[in-house]
């Protein structure tokens, strides 16, 4: 099948092809790898064979290219080919030379696809980090405050039932079905699921709490027909020992019911998920290690991306260095980044706590400062700082945090960065001959001023704190608009 589908309907790219033409370092990056590729193309006809991409990516990189990579580059104009034109599906096989505009075409969604799953991958990352900081915080406080009782387990055990639904049940013998409910009983506790009408695989999905004493105890789980009339009628039951939990993870499966005695099997089964949680120190420590091997494993799979990418890259190496002037953002976002995920870690260790609202803590800075400013304005010019709050807080006020648009939390950051730099040079330039002033009024007035040269210092060090904050938003804003544009498919 011919692969040349340039004149009627090339492969386009989902992204706004406007805005890509007017990014600079897009354009230079494809017109120099176009000029590369006019080697490949001796004898003029603008088509480039599987194995003559391969043998000239290799020559241009170290020689690690290999053909996996030249695999998914036509694997990717497969998909492009068949999202343009659904009608006449084709397959890798079908294709033997593209020409060197779908190459193009085919390099750079290739290109984007894989910095797309880099950055999804980060973003996983650094939500498994935050989930095992937060696991660690809760382990520590596990290790001060649980508490053994005399069967040694934690006081305050837990078993969490839900009851996913049964199959087969036995249907009411004046009818072809039934309108079946369970029964949950421990110890002295029962719990009870409404009854489903005319169903011998009803479906419930409702979960129950137990409160565990005793270890030794067990579960009971009847199941019965509703009638009106008030005679329900037994359909079967089953026990489950709470020492079959005892390993703290979920289990989830079909349980076979029996007769009341427990001895002959009954018509039916019910699908359960049960996990009791009887250690909250080995429960949490047992979390912390499977969020280290998901991260482990998210790990590896950033590195065979970025490996991927650097494939990608070793042919147009010098090509690429050329782009690095202009596209200084990606390395600052990187930085920011990795600030953002310390700066919380660092702040959930300060405040002791797992969870941090930020949003409701950056209007209480923001009042905070208003106030601070509103003071110190009494007795020195602070235009800049009453100014600055207020505009932060009308912002704050008015518009969600993920709404804020980011250069908003960065001028305000900025703008707490110059309020900074004011006050320091406030403090070593003026605050001594200023607090030397005239006691014009017996002391009072030299007292007002130490109290708002006592009031400028603390500005100064919250501002920095508040400062921090800011920043931290507005590199959130990166995490919100990305899970912003996952969720909408963008």
């Amino acid at each position: 099948m011919n692969s040349s589908y340039l004149d009627s309907s090339r492969p386009n790219r989902e992204i706004d092809e406007r805005a890509r033409n007017r990014d600079p370092s897009f354009i230079q990056k494809r017109e120099s790898i176009r000029k590369m590729l006019d080697e490949i193309d001796t004898n003029g006809d603008s088509l480039i064979t599987r194995d003559e991409l391969y043998t000239f990516l290799k020559n241009h990189s170290d020689g690690s290219f290999n053909r996996t990579v030249v695999n998914e580059m036509f694997e990717t104009f497969v998909t492009m080919r068949n999202r343009t034109d659904p009608n006449n599906p084709i397959t890798v096989d079908d294709i033997s030379h593209i020409t060197i505009e779908e190459f193009l075409e085919v390099y750079l969604e290739h290109e984007g696809q894989l910095k797309e799953n880099l950055e999804d991958i980060k973003l996983d990352l650094q939500r498994m980090r935050t989930h095992r900081e937060e696991t660690k915080l809760k382990l520590q406080e596990a290790h001060a405050t649980e508490k053994k009782n005399v069967f040694n387990i934690m006081e305050d055990s837990l078993l969490h039932v839900t009851v996913n639904g049964a199959k087969a049940l036995k249907p009411l013998e004046q009818a072809a079905s039934c309108d079946p409910y369970c029964i949950l009983t421990l110890d002295r506790q029962k719990l009870e699921t409404p009854y489903i009408k005319s169903s011998v695989n009803p479906e419930w999905k409702e979960t129950f709490t137990f409160d565990v004493w005793n270890p030794n105890d067990s579960l009971k789980l009847v199941v019965m027909n509703h009638d009106i009339f008030g005679n329900d009628e037994f359909s079967g039951q089953i026990v489950i020992e709470m020492s079959e939990l005892m390993d703290q993870k979920k289990h989830e499966g079909w349980y076979n019911l029996r007769s009341q005695d427990s001895e002959e099997l009954m018509p039916g089964k019910i699908g359960l998920t049960l996990q009791f949680i009887h250690s909250g120190v080995d429960f949490l420590t047992e979390n912390v290690y499977d969020w280290d091997v998901q991260i482990n494993e998210k790990n590896q799979e950033m590195a065979l991306v970025e490996r991927k990418l650097k494939l990608l890259y070793d042919p147009f190496s010098h090509i690429m260095e050329k782009q690095s002037w202009l596209e200084p953002q990606k390395k600052i976002k990187e930085i920011e980044t990795k600030f953002a995920f310390q700066f919380e870690n660092i702040a959930r260790g300060s405040l002791g706590r797992a969870n941090i609202e930020w949003y409701p803590l950056t209007r209480f800075l923001a009042r905070t400062f208003l106030i601070l400013s509103i003071l110190i304005g009494f007795n020195r010019p602070n235009m800049l700082d009453t100014l600055l709050a207020g505009s932060i807080l009308l912002y704050l006020l008015e518009f969600p945090i993920d709404s804020i648009p980011q250069n908003v939390y960065k001028a305000h950051a900025t703008g707490l960065a110059i309020s900074i730099v004011w006050d320091l040079l406030w403090v070593l330039i003026f605050i001594v001959p200023w607090m030397k002033g005239e006691q014009w009024d017996g002391g009072l007035g030299n007292g007002m001023r130490r109290f708002t040269a006592f009031l400028s210092i603390i500005s100064f060090c919250f501002k920095f704190v508040f400062g921090l904050v800011m920043w931290k938003n507005s590199t959130d804003y990166y995490r919100f608009e990305m899970e912003r544009r996952k969720n909408q498919g963008v």
